[in-house]
């Protein structure tokens, strides 16, 4: 069967110095100033009025304890539209694909073992079309708890032209179409074969 060009893979965590664009950098830098010591800040310590220029590119995640699970609270206006729906209120195994839930999960993970921010770039190739985002994971506190409770997320996409989920989406439909009509071509293959053999089957009987 004919394999579509489809790739895609996460990079090695990126230094923490090379965090973009711009507001992604500034709602790091402000994290950071509301840190205490080596602890994380707690959501209360933060204000969403002095990172304002990139409210639109950021979410609030609540890490559940019983059953463990990451339930999105607050989701900005550019990543609902990139998204192509609300993701608010639901578990993030509810809004992605297996694989794709298995690592966000792993990245959660690792903010809540190392109360630690950290930032990488996933790139993406289908169909020769590139697509990639930047994503910050910033670990808070709640309240006077000092473990980590709450997930801020902050994410852009590498091309600035990208702002809505018809832009990657019609590309995705694309591959599928493609992928049918190799599907359908492979079988009529198979099929012609067998016909072929019945027939002959037939004619040596």
């Amino acid at each position: 069967m004919f394999r579509f060009k489809i790739w895609a893979q996460t990079s090695e965590f990126l230094s923490l110095n090379e965090v973009r664009p711009a507001p992604l950098f500034d709602l790091y830098t402000y994290w950071s100033d509301c840190c205490s010591g080596d602890a994380p800040p707690a959501q209360q310590d933060m204000s969403l009025d002095m990172v304002r220029e990139s409210l639109g590119n950021i979410a609030l995640i609540d890490l559940e304890r019983n059953p463990a699970g990451a339930r999105y609270l607050l989701v900005g206006s550019a990543l609902k539209k990139l998204l192509g729906k609300d993701p608010t209120g639901k578990l993030v195994d509810q809004v992605y694909s297996q694989s794709i839930a298995r690592e966000v999960y792993e990245a959660f993970g690792r903010a809540v073992r190392d109360r630690q921010a950290s930032f990488y770039q996933r790139d993406f190739e289908i169909l020769g079309r590139s697509f990639g985002y930047y994503r910050l994971i910033l670990p808070l506190r709640l309240g006077k708890e000092e473990a980590v409770r709450r997930i801020l997320i902050g994410i852009y996409p590498t091309d600035r032209r990208l702002i809505e989920s018809k832009q990657w989406r019609s590309v995705v439909d694309d591959m599928e179409n493609e992928r049918l009509q190799e599907d359908r071509l492979s079988n009529d293959w198979r099929a012609s074969m067998e016909a072929d053999i019945s027939k002959q089957d037939g004619m040596d009987s």
